[in-house]
C-alpha cells in the first residue's frame, strides 16, 4: 500500500469552500491496495472512514459449513461508495468482517474524530455526510432486495439491475456468494441467458 495525492473537490459532486477543501486534505489520506489486499481484518479498530476513490472491495466473513470453511461475501462497493464495517465506525467494536480489495484500489481514509469535528465546525459537511449516508442505505437495502428473492434467475436479474458495472469486474465465486447461490447455478443461468 502506498500514499498518493487527491484533491478533495474531486471526491465529492459538491463545491467545497476552499477554507473547507484545505481542512480535508489535511486529515485525508489517500492509499492505493493491490487485488487481494485486505484494507481490515477482523479484530481490528481502524476508525478511518473508507471512501472509495476507485476500484471494488467486498466485505466478507467465514462460515463453516458441512465441516468445510466458505467465504460468504456480505457486501460490495466501488467508486464512491463507503467501504467500512459498521462495528467499528457507529458501535466502537472491533471488525468482524474482513474489507477485501477485487481490483487495483484506491481509498480516502478519513479519521473519525477529525472527521467529527469537522461536521461541528462546517455544517455543510453534514450534507455531505447525508448523501454518503443515503448512498450507502440504498445498497444495504439492495442487498436485503436480493436476498429475500427466491428465485435464482431473478437474484441474478436484481445484481445485474443494481451493479451493472460489477458483473464482469469481479470473479463469479463472489459473485455467487453474494447472491447466496452456488457458483454452478450462476454459471449456468448466465449460460442459458447466451
Amino acid at each position: 500500500m502506498d500514499s498518493i495525492l487527491i484533491d478533495p473537490q474531486q471526491l465529492i459532486n459538491f463545491s467545497l469552500l476552499p477554507v473547507l477543501s484545505e481542512r480535508i486534505r489535511a486529515i485525508m489520506r489517500a492509499q492505493r491496495y493491490t487485488k487481494g489486499v485486505c484494507l481490515l481484518q477482523p479484530g481490528q479498530s481502524d476508525t478511518d472512514l473508507h471512501y472509495i476513490v476507485n476500484g471494488v472491495v467486498r466485505g466478507f466473513n467465514h462460515e463453516l459449513d458441512k465441516e468445510k470453511i466458505r467465504d460468504v461475501t456480505l457486501w460490495l462497493a466501488s467508486a464512491n461508495d463507503l467501504a467500512n464495517d459498521v462495528n467499528i465506525f457507529f458501535l466502537n467494536q472491533p471488525s468482524a468482517i474482513y474489507v477485501e480489495a477485487l481490483e487495483p484500489t484506491v481509498v480516502v481514509a478519513l479519521p473519525k474524530k477529525e472527521l467529527n469535528n469537522l461536521f461541528i465546525e462546517h455544517p455543510e459537511m453534514n450534507e455531505i455526510g447525508q448523501k454518503l449516508l443515503q448512498r450507502h442505505t440504498v445498497n444495504t437495502d439492495r442487498r436485503v432486495q436480493i436476498l429475500q428473492t427466491r428465485n435464482a434467475h431473478k437474484r441474478i436479474e436484481l445484481f445485474n439491475t443494481y451493479y451493472p458495472s460489477l458483473a464482469n469486474r469481479i470473479p463469479q465465486k463472489h459473485i455467487a456468494s453474494f447472491l447466496n447461490i452456488h457458483p454452478v447455478t450462476l454459471s449456468r443461468i448466465r449460460g442459458e441467458r447466451g
